[in-house]
């Protein structure tokens, strides 16, 4: 109970004591005075503190003018006007990053277009390489499925007859297929070149280009080799007496009076593997006489004699112009 009294008299303590109306508070010094001596009190001293002497207004100093402390200035990188500097840098900087982020990229995607370019072209002779590698292939086995015409022999089958129908020899061929496939539409011919008059490469050309003219494929000519059968043929050859006299009158052997000639013998045939295609075996070979004593062979015939016998010519093989395809 005692702590509650001290506490009630702390609070009125801080509270304060009575208040005093707006209208009630203190009479004039006069009222107050007498007051006071008549109840024999002395009245408090009032002490007054008197202003300092106010410093006189000039013209250039006007007393409505205050005085203020002079303000510190900022430091340079502090003043406002840097902030636009700032925020500039801030952008070029998150700028150049940007820029060199998409330089970056864009280094990157030449580098791909670069490889992809390299691959491509590495794609493509590859590609090529496989394409060349397929044909070579496919011409091999051709090559080694196909049937192939040899001309093993050419040999004279009568004497050389000189008449009024020009120089006439009947010829013994002998061809074989030594291919790993059938030989259809097998033909064979035979054409010369009298020296001084024509040109064997001329012949060649006329003679090629005859054989390989298109045939109705309903037409059934040429013969049909297997593999390995050989076939022999008696093909006559007649040089034409226009040929002879040119040779005679201008040809190098005109001094002796004779003429001398080569032979053309040509196989054309095709096959069951690639029946659009015309294969060719053509060989050039001499033509000689074997003189009556022996001895060696001589290359001019003379028209004047009426025949020369077969034990008496040679036909051996030249190799010049030789083709198979």
């Amino acid at each position: 109970m005692l702590k509650g009294l001290a506490i009630l008299s702390i609070a009125a303590l801080l509270l304060g004591g009575p208040c005093v109306a707006e209208n009630q508070q203190s009479q004039p010094h006069a009222v107050n005075d007498n007051t006071a001596q008549a109840h024999g009190v002395t009245p408090p001293t009032q002490v007054v503190i008197e202003p300092a002497p106010a410093t006189p207004c000039t013209q250039e100093k006007p007393c409505y003018i205050q005085e203020n402390a002079p303000e510190k200035p900022l430091p340079r990188w502090k003043r406002p006007e840097w902030v636009i500097v700032y925020i500039t840098a801030i952008y070029v900087f998150i700028a150049g990053l940007t820029l060199l982020a998409i330089k970056r990229q864009a280094d990157t995607m030449q580098q791909q277009a670069i490889d992809a370019r390299d691959t491509g072209k590495h794609t493509e002779t590859l590609a090529a390489q496989a394409v060349r590698q397929s044909d070579l292939t496919q011409r091999q086995l051709q090559l080694t499925h196909r049937p192939w015409i040899a001309i093993e022999e050419v040999s004279p089958a009568s004497g050389l007859v000189f008449d009024q129908r020009g120089g006439v020899l009947m010829l013994n061929i002998r061809a074989r297929n030594v291919g790993h496939s059938i030989a259809e539409h097998v033909i064979n011919f035979v054409d010369y070149a009298v020296l001084g008059v024509s040109q064997m490469p001329d012949v060649i050309a006329k003679v090629t280009a005859t054989l390989k003219q298109p045939v109705d494929p309903k037409l059934d000519h040429g013969k049909l080799l297997f593999p390995g059968q050989a076939d022999t043929s008696q093909i006559p050859i007649i040089i034409l007496p226009k040929y002879i006299d040119k040779a005679l009158k201008s040809g190098p052997f005109k001094e002796q009076k004779g003429i001398s000639f080569d032979l053309l013998v040509c196989f054309d045939y095709q096959s069951a593997i690639d029946p659009g295609v015309h294969h060719q075996t053509r060989c050039t070979f001499g033509i000689a006489r074997i003189p009556d004593g022996g001895g060696a062979l001589n290359g001019i015939f003379c028209p004047a004699v009426t025949i020369y016998l077969p034990q008496q010519i040679a036909i051996f093989y030249r190799g010049a112009g030789a083709y198979a395809d």
